[in-house]
Formats: structure tokens, C-alpha cells, sequence
């Protein structure tokens, strides 16, 4: 019998080309037995993995539990002792209180001040927001060509306020630029200066307009200065005072650091608080 070669051709070539689909079937298969063990090793391992993470976490939270405990036994003891603490360390400080943030509220300062003893000059607080109400016009004085140098406002409000001139200030109250929150009958002038700020937003063009400015405006008038802030404020400035050499209290709506504010207006120096921009908790008594 005759073979026709093209037959016998594609015959061997459908051969091979069979076996070639079954090599690589009985691959596919064993490869996806492979694939499924290493599957379950995976699972396995990942099983075990968070076991030890649960087994951690557990820890972690037993030690918060207890860290917690010891949080409420120390506030406890400070807040026991917090007013003879500070009670009438103060008595020689004239303080002028500048709050530049709107953002935080700072209702113990006053407290504090009266059982520490010290007096409290002027209690004002700066809207930056109305900046823009001070005209070129109305004060020339004031502009470093068309542009409010706010140094040169700060310097104007210090100057008034140890001048004890009220109309002056009435005047920018009634601009919004400031609000006084409170004045003494002491007419003696401040010594000592309180800044208050910590903002909810971040605000590098607010700090440095305006906190930082009055910072560097009360330096130059050889006033000491100190910054203090709550411990919940979104975004601190602490940072950058500590960059002006300026003592700092990142904790004030604290009993400890209350506590730290009135050490430090006694001569302490130094950076203090909760924060990661502390140096200590709180400052060597004396």
C-alpha cells in the first residue's frame, strides 16, 4: 500500500504535537500541586505571624493599661500639690500676656496668675486675620513701602501698652487688630512676657508674620520671653522659638505644666513639656 509522505508527515507532526500538549498538561499539573502547597505554607506562616502579633498586641495593650493607671496616680499627686506649688512664687512678675491664636482658649492662665501671685498688666490677644484694616493712611508708620511690616506693629502695640496709652489701643481694638482680654490698676511696667499660640492648622506664614515677629520685637526691647502652648495644639511653634533661644512650655493646659510656666518666669531656662521638642518633662525646681 502506497503511503502518501505528506500524510505520513502531519501524522508524526499530530504525534508529537500531542505529546507536546501532554508534557506540558502533566506539568501544569504538577506545578499547580507545587503552587498549592506553597500556598498553604504561605497561609501557615501568615497564620503564625498574626498569632505572635495578637499575642503582642495584647502586651502592649496590658502595658497601656497600666501606663494609664500610672498617668491618673501622678496627675492625682500633681494636681494634689499643684497649687502649693506655685502659690505665691510670682509675686515680683508684671506680666504681659500676648495670645496670638484664636484656636485654643487658655482659661486657666488667669487662675494660675492669681495664685501664683503675679500680676497680670495687659491680657491681649492678636487677630492677624484683620491685618488688612491697618492702612498706609491711617498708619504710615507702620509700612515698609506698601507691605504692613508687622515687627513695626508689634513694637507700636508694645510701646503702647507699657505707655498704659488705652485710646491708642482702643483704636486698634476697634480695628480688630487686638482684643484686651484684661488690664491691672498696676500702673509699674511689665518685666516679663507670656506669648500663647499652637495652632489647629499648620500656618508657617502665620508663625513667622506674626509670632515669631513678636517674639523678635519684644527680644530686642531686652524683655524675657516665654512661649507656651496646650498640649492637644495640632501644630506646634514650639520648635522654631527653641531656634530664637526662647524658653518654651508645650503642656500649659496642664497642672504640671503650669507648673514648669511659673519655674521657668522664676529664671529657669529651658524647653519643656509632652513633646518630642522637650528637653525634660519639667525644669529643675528651685
Amino acid at each position: 500500500m502506497f503511503i502518501n509522505i505528506k500524510y505520513f508527515i502531519v501524522t508524526i507532526a499530530a504525534v508529537f504535537f500531542s505529546l507536546g500538549i501532554g508534557i506540558m498538561i502533566g506539568f501544569n499539573l504538577n506545578n499547580s500541586e507545587i503552587f498549592t502547597q506553597q500556598q498553604i505554607k504561605l497561609v501557615d506562616d501568615m497564620d503564625k505571624k498574626l498569632n505572635e502579633l495578637r499575642v503582642k498586641n495584647d502586651e502592649m495593650n496590658n502595658q497601656l493599661v497600666e501606663k494609664d493607671k500610672s498617668i491618673e496616680i501622678y496627675n492625682e499627686f500633681v494636681n494634689s500639690y499643684y497649687e502649693d506649688l506655685i502659690k505665691d512664687r510670682l509675686v515680683d512678675k508684671n506680666l504681659l500676656i500676648i495670645q496670638t491664636t484664636g484656636d485654643y482658649f487658655f482659661s486657666d492662665i488667669s487662675q494660675w496668675a492669681a495664685i501664683s501671685g503675679a500680676n497680670i498688666h495687659t491680657y491681649l490677644t492678636i487677630n492677624s486675620n484683620n491685618f488688612n484694616s491697618l492702612t498706609i493712611a491711617q498708619y504710615p508708620d507702620l509700612f515698609t513701602e506698601d507691605s504692613l511690616d508687622t515687627e513695626k506693629l508689634f513694637n507700636y502695640i508694645i510701646n503702647l501698652t507699657s505707655e498704659n496709652n488705652s485710646l491708642k489701643l482702643a483704636e486698634l481694638e476697634q480695628l480688630g487688630i487686638l482684643k484686651i482680654v484684661s488690664t491691672s490698676n498696676n500702673q509699674e511696667p511689665f518685666n516679663q512676657v507670656v506669648l500663647l499660640g499652637g495652632e489647629l492648622e499648620e500656618s508657617k506664614e502665620k508663625v513667622e508674620k506674626v509670632d515669631l515677629a513678636l517674639a523678635r520685637s519684644i527680644s530686642s526691647k531686652n524683655i524675657p520671653i516665654v512661649f507656651a502652648e496646650e498640649s492637644n495644639a495640632n501644630y506646634s511653634s514650639i520648635e522654631q522659638f527653641k531656634n530664637l533661644k526662647i524658653s518654651t512650655v508645650d503642656n500649659v493646659d496642664q497642672a504640671i505644666g503650669r507648673i514648669s510656666l511659673s519655674v521657668v518666669l522664676s529664671g529657669v531656662d529651658g524647653n519643656y513639656g509632652i513633646k518630642d521638642t522637650a528637653s525634660k518633662l519639667f525644669p529643675t525646681y528651685k
